[in-house]
């Protein structure tokens, strides 16, 4: 069964996903953009900012992006 995300939440996911990746340094962004990559190439994606990246990222993944973006920045801060 393929999940569909109502746009409205998708972009809202996205916003949220861009604040909280933002505050994560730039090694974890660096991982982030490789995760989250798709096919484009690790070369490619070192020229991207990190929103250009959250922006490709396929609707079906925005919540589990935000979990671990949110467990990496709980485990930064202890």
């Amino acid at each position: 069964m393929i999940k569909v995300m109502n746009k409205t939440l998708a972009n809202k996911g996205r916003e949220i996903l861009k604040d909280i990746v933002t505050k994560l340094p730039e090694d974890y962004q660096a991982k982030f953009k490789k995760v989250y990559r798709g096919k484009i190439s690790i070369e490619e994606v070192d020229k991207m900012s990190i929103e250009e990246i959250v922006d490709l990222i396929p609707e079906d993944f925005i919540d589990s992006a935000i979990s671990l973006s949110e467990r990496s920045l709980e485990k930064l801060s202890r």
